[in-house]
């Protein structure tokens, strides 16, 4: 397989634009396409490159089948340069950082985004859709319309509390959160059976702190659910594994519909519509992930 090169990427003459630690791999023919794979929460793109049973990760499915693969930190996460004051760090500001990386691309680019990236990827499909000819979003939150508020918030001072049907979760309005044990084990690997036996160690060793000014800022627009303006004109595959709790097929029934009404082609890929059981939150690093990656580079090769 081809060797992995590393580099930070800025916008070029753009001192302003976040940077952004990137991975590259390159194939051994290129197919004339980039593939830009983005992390989640608490995740960096180095999770896109080996599962934690030491297969190869989706970074080198999509080599091999001819792409260019970049794998960014989110600025001022993993790798990435640290952002003072990290105040600075919205989703809007991790957008601006990721379309550096878009833009440095000569060519078409295919974008894959996971969880939290979800939103990021349709701002980048809205800014961006010349550069992008396909979005892939893989277990996506949904737009800010879209999501359901907390059951119950409170404002502690210095950090937030809410309730949800799933549990309680606390975050600091400024400072970092780290993703503890019980989030592997309740989100990541969750009613997966498809999760290789992980050392929870390991795992937790590989997570990255999250600002909690995203969080805030995840319930500031749940909370006001602005109606979106945005218009799509790229294709968008929605793709759910049947054992993520977090993401139920009724969220990707919805998301689709709410894609097409904003002028995107998209897709529902269902993974138990085409016979394959058992996938929580992280397909990427569960036993069948190349599976699920040639189901995506399946579709990005349709026109």
């Amino acid at each position: 397989m081809p060797a992995t090169a590393v580099s930070p990427i800025d916008s070029a003459g753009q001192s302003r634009a976040p940077a952004c630690y990137v991975r590259s791999i390159n194939p051994h023919q290129w197919n004339g396409r980039t593939a830009v794979l983005v992390h989640g929460a608490w995740h960096s793109g180095a999770h896109y490159l080996e599962t934690f049973d030491s297969r190869p990760g989706w970074a080198y499915d999509f080599a091999a089948a001819g792409y260019r693969v970049l794998l960014p930190d989110w600025p001022g996460t993993g790798r990435s340069p640290a952002v003072r004051p990290p105040d600075l760090i919205t989703a809007e500001y991790i957008c601006r950082g990721l379309a550096a990386v878009i833009e440095s691309v000569t060519g078409p680019v295919d974008l894959v985004v996971h969880s939290m990236s979800g939103p990021y990827g349709l701002r980048l499909l809205e800014t961006h859709g010349r550069k992008i000819e396909n979005l892939v979003a893989v277990a996506p939150g949904l737009p800010a319309e879209m999501t359901e508020p907390p059951e119950s918030w409170q404002d502690l001072g210095d950090s937030i509390r809410t309730v949800r049907a799933e549990g309680e979760y606390t975050f600091p309005k400024r400072g970092w959160t780290t993703g503890s044990r019980s989030f592997i084990v309740d989100h990541c690997i969750g009613a997966s059976g498809r999760m290789p036996t992980v050392d929870l160690a390991v795992y937790e060793a590989s997570l990255c702190p999250l600002w909690g000014g995203l969080s805030a800022e995840l319930l500031q627009a749940a909370l006001s659910s602005t109606p979106s303006r945005a218009r799509y004109s790229g294709r968008v595959l929605v793709l759910i594994g049947t054992h993520d709790t977090g993401h139920p097929r009724a969220d990707g029934d919805r998301l689709v519909a709410w894609l097409r009404q904003h002028g995107a082609r998209a897709d529902f890929s269902y993974l138990g519509d085409r016979g394959i059981d058992g996938n929580g939150h992280m397909v990427m690093l569960e036993d069948n992930s190349s599976e699920i990656a040639e189901l995506i580079l399946g579709w990005l090769s349709q026109k």
